[in-house]
């Protein structure tokens, strides 16, 4: 079995949250951002999008 890793750029990150909806469906069947194991932060006074995945 291969080890995967994710690497997040979050230069390159626009906001779109399609990460979250493709890993709830990846790991749990489901098309439900709620149920992602990544979260898109949103700093509104700076206009960044920061993509936060899980650490377990």
């Amino acid at each position: 079995m291969e080890n995967k890793v994710l690497m997040i750029n979050p230069e390159k990150c626009t906001g779109c949250r399609l990460c979250e909806l493709v890993c709830a469906v990846k790991h749990d069947g489901v098309s439900n951002p709620a149920r992602s194991r990544i979260r898109v932060m949103k700093w509104e006074m700076d206009g960044v999008y920061i993509p936060m995945a899980c650490q377990q």
